[in-house]
């Protein structure tokens, strides 16, 4: 019989080979960033770009269910796919002076990497709209336009709280 010999190098290459190979297959890894954490952004071109292609969109599709103001808290409900990071809500920068003054933001679906799962559910986003909008401006003062990024809807939430489709 033959006798096989194992040194210490070939152990240690072997287990890690070993840690390498599972750490890499591993398909329920969580995904990255806190899967309860909105994306937020302030980017013109993004927030146009966004508005454009919701007309031939292509991809997961989201419904936006409800808005609800709490002092300078966004409260969007949204029934779509994913995870709560899977969405972002991109502010195009510009504060139109009206009475009351108007902000425009669209929500979209921003997939990165593979889809955690397709099921429909139901998401409460959460916008800190002074974090948004930066410390000069009162988000109490402000109406907001949500546009839906999957769709061509929108709706608005004014600073007592009504509620309109457009």
């Amino acid at each position: 019989m033959k006798q096989i010999k194992i040194t210490a190098s070939s152990l240690f290459l072997f287990v890690v080979a070993t840690f390498l190979l599972f750490a890499c297959n591993d398909k329920d890894a969580a995904p990255l960033g806190d899967p309860k954490e909105l994306q937020l952004q302030t980017n013109a071109e993004e927030f146009a770009r966004l508005l454009a292609a919701r007309e031939k969109h292509e991809g997961p599709t989201f419904e936006i269910k409800n808005l609800k103001r709490e002092g300078n808290v966004l409260k969007i409900i949204v029934e779509g796919p994913g995870s709560v990071a899977s969405y972002k809500v991109v502010w195009d920068g510009v504060l139109l002076e009206s009475y009351p003054a108007q902000a425009r933001i669209v929500l979209a679906y921003s997939q990165t990497g593979e889809v955690e799962h397709t099921a429909i559910l139901t998401h409460e986003l959460t916008v800190d709209l002074k974090e948004l909008f930066g410390p000069n401006i009162d988000p109490k003062d402000v109406t907001v336009n949500v546009s839906n990024g999957s769709q061509p809807i929108d709706t608005a939430i004014d600073p007592n709280g009504s509620v309109s489709n457009k």
